[in-house]
């Protein structure tokens, strides 16, 4: 896969946001290292690609100004962090990159997992810099050679989860096909506030520093890591289900079937290997705004963690 860059540029929100408060980091955000998680939404083209020119341009000017409508209203995404406690200077714009990817889209998921990882401005879970100025979110608009789309998101995980993402997404989509009455408001009130966050000057001097040290080996440890993609069919799906069905679980989720499904093979994978059965865990982070009332707080990635 050859992938060209064609441009890149920095899209700032629509309205000022010079008046606006800073956003507060919480305990939680100051702990967790500089690193991006990564989305890529892939969008088939069904016509006839000699025809598309012109329609690309008119879809790439329109998501460009429905991107900068969209940051009005979640402004701390434009902004940058400071200091390792607060998100400030909302005019400051995010990254858009245009790029042109000389294969197939169909072609891409039949190579190696980690090709698409190009399509995205920052490479996933990678340690950023923090001597230098960190994005808190960025945009790949890739375009195939058959036609076809994908946007690559990058998305700064010190202040940020995949459901405020999700958010914004549909806001996005609703701003530039003219629907107003989907947009989301973002709710912009700091979890600082239940969770200050610690600056230098507290009594434990040593805490910010002893804690991220521990978050950064816990994320960024050595080892073998592979990446795996398995595709369930919807009729596959129910079946499992149906075979997951117990007096404590009637009616399982999609989620939770093939979730018990991986567990149990990795376990057999880990057994073989070791010779012996040995206790496991399963982690999977979860969005916890709508499980705690009143307090609403984000939470973490989607990632799967295993031990034996």
């Amino acid at each position: 896969m050859e992938l060209n860059i064609v441009s890149k540029e920095i899209i700032k929100p629509s309205s000022q946001t010079h008046n606006l408060k800073r956003y507060n980091l919480c305990l939680f955000d100051q702990l967790i290292p500089n690193t991006y998680l990564s989305i890529i939404l892939f969008y088939p083209i069904h016509n006839d690609p000699k025809d598309l020119t012109t329609d690309h341009s008119k879809a790439i000017t329109q998501l460009k100004k429905s991107l900068s409508e969209t940051l009005t209203l979640y402004y701390p995404l434009s902004g940058k962090t400071k200091n390792n406690l607060y998100v400030d200077e909302f005019s400051t714009g995010v990254i858009f990159i245009e790029a042109k990817v000389k294969c197939q889209m169909s072609e891409l998921f039949q190579g190696e997992n980690e090709l698409q990882n190009q399509l995205v401005p920052f490479q996933p879970f990678s340690h950023e810099k923090t001597e230098d100025y960190v994005p808190i979110i960025a945009f790949q608009l890739n375009i195939f050679s058959c036609g076809g789309i994908a946007l690559g998101i990058s998305l700064g995980h010190k202040n940020n989860d995949i459901a405020m993402l999700s958010n914004f997404l549909k806001s996005w989509s609703a701003i530039s096909t003219g629907s107003p009455e989907k947009v989301i408001k973002p709710d912009l009130s700091s979890p600082a506030i239940y969770f200050p966050p610690r600056t230098n000057d507290d009594d434990d001097d040593d805490f910010l520093s002893k804690y991220t040290s521990l978050m950064d080996r816990l994320w960024f440890s050595e080892g073998d890591y592979v990446t795996k993609r398995f595709v369930f069919p919807a009729k596959s799906i129910e079946t499992l289900k149906q075979k997951a069905k117990s007096e404590r679980v009637p009616n399982p989720s999609r989620n939770l079937a093939i979730s018990c499904l991986i567990w149990k093979h990795a376990m057999a994978a880990s057994w073989a290997v070791f010779g012996s059965p040995k206790a496991s865990i399963a982690g999977q982070a979860v969005n916890m705004r709508p499980r705690m009332k009143p307090i609403k707080i984000a939470v973490s990635h989607l990632s799967w963690l295993f031990f034996s």
